[in-house]
């Protein structure tokens, strides 16, 4: 690993023109990004977007990430959790795509809605806080998404997958002919 738990690296920043695939567990106060692309496995750190980067989450991710205005993309890894927030502080940007059954505890998009949430692959999806985009996209139909808490944004099926709305929804709902399945609960609006 890079740092401990107990012994954090201040910061770490990513730069240059070249794409990374960074092995070992990051312990960090903050990551910057400022690369085209990179993978990161396990990563115990906030981390901001400085460009916009495509970051390839293949390890779960312990702290918040803030796209910062930038249209940058998180792609997360199948049967992975972000303890922590999702969000773009420098103006509403950023893509999130889901390939599987993921976590997030955090609020997503809770200063500026994040431009998409796709959900791409098979597996339950489970929002815990608020979330916010422009877009949620069901494209796959094993996709089962459940929004514990309000969800803001057009909601869009590629596929016919599962939409859970535990709580009120604002936004348009648009099957496109995919014979999807969209979840209210009751009492919800």
């Amino acid at each position: 690993s890079l740092g401990t738990a107990l012994n954090k690296f201040k910061q770490i920043i990513f730069s240059g023109a070249g794409d990374f695939d960074i092995q070992p567990t990051l312990y960090t106060t903050t990551i910057n990004l400022n690369v085209p692309a990179i993978k990161l496995h396990d990563v115990n750190s906030n981390i901001v977007y400085s460009t916009n980067t495509i970051y390839n989450a293949s390890g779960n991710i312990t702290g918040d990430v803030d796209f910062a205005g930038y249209a940058g993309v998180l792609n997360l890894a199948n049967n992975k959790i972000i303890t922590g927030k999702v969000d773009s502080s420098g103006g509403s940007n950023g893509i999130l795509n889901f390939a599987g059954a993921s976590t997030i505890t955090g609020a997503i998009g809770d200063s500026n809605p994040l431009t998409a949430i796709n959900f791409n692959g098979a597996g339950n999806v489970d929002l815990q806080s608020t979330s916010k985009a422009t877009t949620f996209t069901v494209g796959d139909a094993g996709a089962n998404v459940t929004a514990s808490d309000k969800a803001t944004g057009d909601i869009k099926y590629t596929a016919g997958g599962t939409f859970n709305a535990n709580e009120d929804v604002t936004g348009d709902i648009d099957f496109a002919n995919n014979g999807g399945t969209f979840n209210l609960g009751a009492g919800k609006k």
